[in-house]
């Protein structure tokens, strides 16, 4: 399904595929983590890879209506003192620990752009958080390139990046 969809959105003339990843569908448990099937996320990188455009990836924590409990696994709900989409330890912990799983996968398979992979932008959707508690809970994750926190509007010029961002970014090398 991906290979024909992904194909479909270039011969329209798009040159970059967004997509969420959606936390609740990869750890499903806590620490027990799956890419199989439709949540083979390193399969669905390397798709648009094959068929020559970007990517933004859009880590989460939190999808929005998109999905139930706005991607976020039902068992953080059980943590206690967590509180979903505010700053409280108990939840920066768990997306910490999930946007660090995540971004070293595709530092393994080198799929960001600094290393020769499709993903121009990796985005941290925060909602509700106060974008400096979420920075310093995000930093140490290693994103190599470029690391959005908040919301963008991505558009290209002959191949250059032209970013109007409405919140705030990080330019991080590791």
């Amino acid at each position: 399904m991906w290979p024909s969809l992904v194909q479909t959105a270039k011969e329209g003339g798009e040159d970059t595929i967004e997509s969420y990843v959606f936390w609740n569908g990869h750890e499903l448990s806590p620490g027990k983590y799956s890419f199989d099937g439709r949540f083979d996320l390193i399969k669905f990188v390397k798709i648009v890879q094959q068929a020559g455009m970007y990517m933004i990836m859009r880590i989460g924590p939190f999808v929005a209506v998109e999905y139930n409990f706005g991607g976020i696994p039902v068992w953080l709900h059980y943590i206690p003192g967590t509180v979903f989409r505010t700053d409280n330890e108990p939840f920066k912990y768990y997306m910490q620990r999930f946007t660090t799983v995540i971004v070293n996968l595709m530092k393994k398979e080198k799929l960001f752009a600094s290393l020769g992979g499709p993903i121009i932008l990796s985005q941290a959707l925060v909602g509700f958080f106060q974008t400096s508690n979420l920075s310093s809970c995000l930093l140490g994750v290693g994103v190599p390139g470029v690391f959005m926190c908040s919301f963008i509007l991505l558009c290209y010029s002959r191949g250059k990046a032209l970013c109007l961002f409405l919140s705030f970014l990080h330019r991080l090398y590791y």
